[in-house]
């Protein structure tokens, strides 16, 4: 299964390397379960533009069929991707499945 990586973290969290170990514990997490990483997006919760940014490449993902599986950090989830039940609905309209690490 081909899977999108999400993590994200604020800039202070990235300054103390938490980015970091998050992006390590998801990518073990994806290889455990056999996903493929396909795409690796980190970004840094407190901007809004990346935000948006974020949410735009993993829907053009899911709609070229790209992507098997979304795999993000609970940060994500919660704080990134505005919009949640939206997003997660659109998610499962192209038939993706989403996990928290």
């Amino acid at each position: 299964m081909n899977a999108v990586v999400c993590c994200s973290s604020s800039f202070e969290g990235m300054v103390w390397g938490s980015l970091e170990k998050k992006r390590d514990r998801m990518l073990n997490y994806c290889g455990v379960r056999g996903y493929i990483p396909l795409v690796i997006c980190e970004v840094n919760d407190s901007e809004r533009v990346c935000r948006e940014i974020l949410k735009e490449r993993i829907m053009q993902l899911a709609e070229k069929s790209l992507i098997d599986i979304g795999v993000f950090s609970d940060a994500t989830v919660m704080n990134c991707i505005g919009g949640k039940k939206e997003f997660l609905r659109k998610m499962e309209a192209y038939d993706i499945q989403v996990e928290c690490v």
